[in-house]
């Protein structure tokens, strides 16, 4: 259950800040995303009350949105390249990072 509310709060982020064009073709209004995706992230600071880490982006939310908007308007989004692995798991391609710089 945990791990099905990180991938909502975290579609939803993408969703919001990266691809919000791709939402509105769908009929979808960015402000779903954003309710969705904090819900979902608040449930999950409430599951793990010790974590602070799901609170801060519900908190958050909105503002990352925003930096991840930033970034789309400012990076040619055919220069970013992700394989299907990476997308499913951001901690292994964070690690794949770390282990190249």
């Amino acid at each position: 259950m945990n791990h099905d509310l990180r991938e909502v709060g975290d579609t939803c982020l993408l969703y919001a800040g990266l691809f919000p064009k791709h939402a509105s073709r769908k009929s979808v209004p960015p402000e779903y995303f954003t309710l969705i995706g904090q819900q979902a992230y608040w449930q999950l600071a409430q599951k793990n009350a010790r974590d602070t880490l799901f609170e801060s982006l519900a908190r958050k939310f909105k503002t990352l949105s925003q930096v991840l908007s930033a970034i789309r308007l400012s990076v040619p989004i055919h220069t970013i390249s992700v394989t299907k692995e990476q997308a499913k798991s951001p901690e292994r391609c964070a690690a794949n990072d770390e282990q190249m710089h």
